[in-house]
């Protein structure tokens, strides 16, 4: 399937997270709680510090989802703390018509988009290690896995959500110079 392009115009509809703050509507009070707390993923913060400078990213959630609720807290105080990177959230009840087809249901999703803004990572929907303990994902589960999702220790998905998501960060190519040199390092026949 090719590409979606987050271009200019459209990356520009996603959300600030302040707007996202603002907008969210279920479970407010506690997804508010944990984002006033601005619990930083230092190991991500630091991975997106050194090697993303001038990067997008793009943030898939949706209200209904317990791994957005969980997770966005602390996705969005993270990556909005770092200057030379920029970041938009796109409520998937927004957008589902346009990204389902080629991101899933599965949120939240954090996708790095190249300069043309396609998606050449994706990370999601939660840590792996955390996806492992949990039934099969299938719709008539759905209610037993956000009861075990919301009984995790919130310590515990934290410290899960920052290494994989350093980890997601340091495997993204940092920027468009080592995209060259790695072509460059190649030998072309004249």
């Amino acid at each position: 399937m090719k590409c979606f392009r987050f271009d200019d115009r459209f990356f520009q509809r996603g959300q600030t997270w302040r707007e996202c703050l603002e907008t969210w509507e279920p479970q407010r009070d506690s997804f508010l709680r944990f984002a006033t707390q601005k619990t930083l993923l230092q190991k991500t913060l630091s991975a997106l510090v050194h090697n993303q400078r001038g990067r997008r990213f793009a943030v898939l959630y949706h209200f209904a989802s317990t791994d957005s609720e969980l997770s966005l807290p602390a996705i969005g105080a993270s990556f909005t703390r770092v200057d030379h990177i920029e970041v938009r959230f796109f409520n998937m009840a927004y957008f589902f018509p346009a990204l389902h087809p080629h991101f899933g249901r599965l949120v939240p999703k954090v996708l790095a988009l190249d300069p043309e803004g396609c998606a050449i990572q994706q990370w999601g929907p939660r840590p792996p290690e955390i996806d492992a303990i949990l039934p099969e994902t299938h719709p008539d589960l759905r209610r037993e896995i956000d009861a075990q999702l919301r009984s995790y220790p919130r310590q515990d998905y934290l410290e899960a959500l920052d290494r994989s998501l350093q980890q997601f960060v340091s495997e993204i190519p940092s920027s468009n110079v080592d995209l060259v040199t790695s072509i460059a390092g190649n030998d072309f026949e004249d």
